[in-house]
């Protein structure tokens, strides 16, 4: 078979690498362009060429055969259980999108290229960041942006995902920030605060709030060593304190999340209209699915028929989704799938002290976010959420061989 001529896989690539950089500044805004974004990453992959050196590549990076072994469990998790070839195929869909790891792992993206894209997703977050305050401040028109609520200033996603990545670019902009020493350094320090604010004193966002104070206590670890750990859960006990002296919405939803909690029944049908009692329900119904199929699961698309079983003569209303990502990997796929899941984590974990500073640190940032943020949800199930995961690991950890600096 013919080699592509050299000018059309380099056409190519920079096609790739471009429309990577267009994701980051699509995905915190809207689901089409970045669809598009997507394709043509793929499509410029595809017609870059390469083969061997990509697949030289994969072969060495434990993260691609981390994603691969995980994506492998779902396929084969689609021959057994009750679930039907449209509940196979729903889940399958979502977990698709882990092939965009290796898929930029192997094109072995330079510093420069990594910057850019992590500049769009930072920028995006950036508009979001500036029309929050406005809707705040109640200084936008209305009806310019559907459903503003001063009370819970979210632009573009819903609460949830807003507060999540508006965290994780605050953390990204203290490390840009560490690339300048004059005031755009400053500048990106004080936008970094900015982003901060807004998660904890503005957005009703739970999920937000508890990966910034994660992030937080992860910052004061790089400047302080393990002396800084215990500074750092200070420094968020100091934060959440005040946060909910000063904020009606932290203290409103910290407030709700504990009357919730305290006053759970189990299984009962009233805790639909409880954010925390329906999570409970979810999570021990998830936990006796996962009690009767231990090693295996139910089947990668098996859960909702599963669910639907174990609630029988209650009130509960059916759910495809528990809201934690690691019931649910188990609870379709067994403690294999689980294991699998946390496999990825620690490649990626082991993997970033082969990679340069900041994008090491970076990675284990975005690791710890996702490790926190799947406690509460099922981020593979989440359009945007899934996305930003395999688009920041997938970049951090593309690198060329010159680059790499082992420890």
């Amino acid at each position: 078979m013919p080699s592509l001529p050299l000018k059309l896989k380099s056409g190519a690539r920079s096609l790739a690498v471009w429309s990577m950089a267009g994701l980051g500044l699509t995905l915190p805004i809207a689901p089409a362009p970045t669809n598009i974004m997507y394709l043509l990453i793929l499509i410029g992959w595809a017609l870059s060429g390469d083969w061997a050196e990509k697949w030289r590549v994969l072969k060495q990076s434990s993260v691609a055969q981390a994603v691969g072994f995980l994506c492998a469990l779902i396929l084969l998790g689609t021959l057994y259980g009750e679930a039907s070839a449209n509940e196979n195929f729903h889940y399958v869909t979502k977990y698709s999108s882990l092939i965009l790891v290796p898929v930029l792992i192997s094109l072995q993206l330079n510093a420069q290229e990594k910057w850019r894209a992590l500049s769009g997703f930072c920028i995006a977050m950036l508009i979001t960041l500036l029309l929050s305050f406005l809707i705040w401040l109640n200084w936008l028109p209305a009806g310019l942006i559907k459903e503003m609520d001063p009370s819970n200033p979210v632009v573009f996603k819903l609460h949830i995902t807003h507060g999540f990545f508006m965290a994780i670019a605050a953390f990204f902009l203290c490390f840009c920030a560490r690339s300048f020493s004059d005031w755009r350094r400053m500048a990106l320090l004080t936008l970094a605060l900015l982003a901060v604010i807004n998660v904890l004193l503005m957005v009703k966002g739970r999920t937000g709030q508890a990966v910034v104070m994660v992030l937080l206590v992860y910052l004061f670890y790089l400047r302080f060593s393990y002396k800084g750990l215990l500074a750092g859960i200070a420094a968020t006990l100091v934060l959440a304190i005040g946060a909910y002296a000063i904020s009606p919405a932290f203290k409103e939803r910290s407030d709700i999340a504990v009357h919730e909690a305290t006053h759970w029944q189990a299984r009962q049908g009233e805790n639909k209209v409880s954010s925390i009692g329906q999570r409970f329900d979810y999570y021990l119904t998830s936990f006796s699915i996962i009690k009767k199929h231990p090693l295996f699961g139910v089947g990668t698309g098996g859960f909702p028929r599963a669910y639907v079983h174990e609630i029988e003569g209650t009130d509960m209303e059916p759910s495809n989704n528990p809201h934690n990502q690691y019931l649910l990997i188990t609870a379709q796929l067994g403690l294999i799938g689980l294991l699998a899941l946390l496999g990825v984590y620690a490649a990626c974990w082991r993997s970033a002290a082969m990679l340069q500073a900041p994008f090491s640190q970076l990675l284990i940032g975005v690791v710890l976010a996702y490790v926190v943020g799947n406690l509460f949800n099922s981020f593979m199930l989440d359009f945007s959420e899934r996305l930003l995961f395999v688009w920041a690991i997938g970049i951090l950890l593309s690198h060329k061989a010159a680059e790499q600096t082992p420890q």
